[in-house]
């Protein structure tokens, strides 16, 4: 029996899948699309599908590249969909795909209640929603931060007093962030009643959001991704970020997430803490992106976890070290194909570049430096758009891929690009 795929596009990853050669063995594919998206896709792209269905799609924010439906026209029109194939294919034969985690928040509750296949709450919960992940490996002996939830009871009276109250009970310098979030979006770094009083103006436009609270772990970060068919694990791999992701946005730096040498001892001990993670929150089938602390002490802790193939350019780090793309792989996991073959290729040095705005003010040119080891380029911006400082992965201005055979070549060229200013920009009128 045919399979049926229903696959939401956002524009925002489907350039990441590589459709010059990615397979659909046996299924018949339905793109859910904004009608602004579509018009961006390419002839290949589209030729994937084997049928649309339309929606209204508008920018995330004023002037943003990203482009997203209303919500719940979305849920609605994938509801719709689920029951008109149900009756002609079974709930067994379909399948509700996702690539990013604002998906399985919106799907486990059509998954529960259709028995179509796909991330269900009982499985999706703990790949969403932070607290939880954190009581779970908790409870099997896995280091997480000291955590808790912020009470909205300590909001309502003395600010300077809640302060202290957070900093008695979780340390000198603590984070707060949404208990579901994605993208740094409403993520805090708090070390002083300054910055406490920063977080505490977010928190009274978006009160209706849970937070958690948790000690901050000074050392480096690392993210640590795995392709998993059936709970074993087909593919492992670990990237070092040169400074954290609340640092590459709110103190404008430029952030590196390297592949690390895949026989070092970092490389071994860093995925070996991982994996012992990924297996305590029972993975389903596709990708897992996984992000952790070493702390100036040596001892790893854990931090978050998502049910996604990573973003920006991590697939194109995988591509060229293992020779296959990272989004189709997921796709094939949580279609029941078979992953193509993975040939690790030794003498690959790769990594990519965020490079977030410098600078508020009409973007005027974007000034790629011409090095050896930059293969790709993303702009997240367009010339003429005002930039604005947020406090989510929106800040990003562009992603640089960096790829060298040469290790001296491509040291040299990744020391150049951590800080490097590519934008010009002019003052707003």
């Amino acid at each position: 029996m045919k399979k049926i795929v229903l696959f939401p596009i956002l524009n925002s990853k489907i350039h990441l899948y590589n459709f010059d050669n990615i397979r659909k063995n046996n299924l018949e594919i339905i793109g859910i699309v904004g009608k602004q998206t579509f018009e961006q896709l390419t002839q290949k792209q589209k030729y994937f599908f084997d049928e649309f269905v339309f929606l209204d799609d508008y920018p995330m924010e004023p002037g943003s590249t990203y482009l997203i439906p209303d919500i719940p026209t979305f849920k609605n029109t994938i509801s719709k969909l689920v029951e008109e194939k149900k009756n002609t294919y079974g709930a067994e034969n379909i399948i509700l795909y996702h690539d990013i985690e604002t998906e399985i928040e919106m799907f486990d509750k059509i998954i529960d209640e259709t028995g179509i296949r796909g991330l269900d709450s009982k499985h999706g919960e703990v790949f969403r929603n932070k607290h939880l992940m954190k009581e779970v490996l908790d409870s099997k002996c896995i280091r997480v931060p000291f955590f808790g939830k912020v009470d909205p009871e300590i909001l309502k009276g003395d600010i300077d007093n809640a302060y202290v109250l957070c900093r008695d009970k979780f340390g000198s310098c603590f984070i707060i962030k949404p208990v579901f979030g994605v993208g740094g979006e409403g993520a805090f770094k708090i070390s002083n009643q300054d910055e406490f009083n920063t977080f505490f103006e977010y928190y009274q436009k978006h009160s209706q959001i849970e937070f958690d609270i948790e000690e901050f772990i000074d050392g480096d970060l690392y993210h640590c991704d795995f392709l998993v068919s059936n709970g074993n694990v087909k593919l492992k791999y670990c990237m070092k970020n040169t400074c954290t992701p609340l640092d590459n946005i709110r103190n404008r730096k430029n952030r590196g997430d390297i592949l690390l040498d895949i026989h070092s001892k970092e490389y071994k001990d860093t995925l070996e803490f991982a994996e012992k993670a990924l297996y305590a929150l029972n993975p389903v089938n596709g990708a897992t992106h996984m992000e952790l602390f070493k702390s100036k002490t040596g001892e790893y802790v854990f931090l978050e976890c998502a049910n996604r193939p990573a973003g920006f350019f991590t697939s194109n780090v995988v591509e060229r070290k293992f020779g296959i793309n990272l989004y189709n792989s997921h796709f094939y996991l949580m279609t029941d194909q078979e992953l193509d073959e993975i040939v690790v290729r030794e003498n690959i040095n790769a990594g990519f570049i965020a490079v977030p705005i410098k600078k508020k003010g009409i973007l005027k040119a974007i000034d790629i430096p011409k090095l050896e080891s930059i293969k790709e380029v993303q702009n997240l911006k367009k010339i003429g758009e005002n930039l604005k400082e947020t406090t989510s992965l929106n800040s990003v201005l562009t992603v640089l891929f960096i790829c060298n055979e040469d290790k001296n070549v491509f040291d040299r060229d990744l020391e150049y690009l951590l800080d490097v200013d590519i934008s010009v920009v002019e003052a707003e009128a």
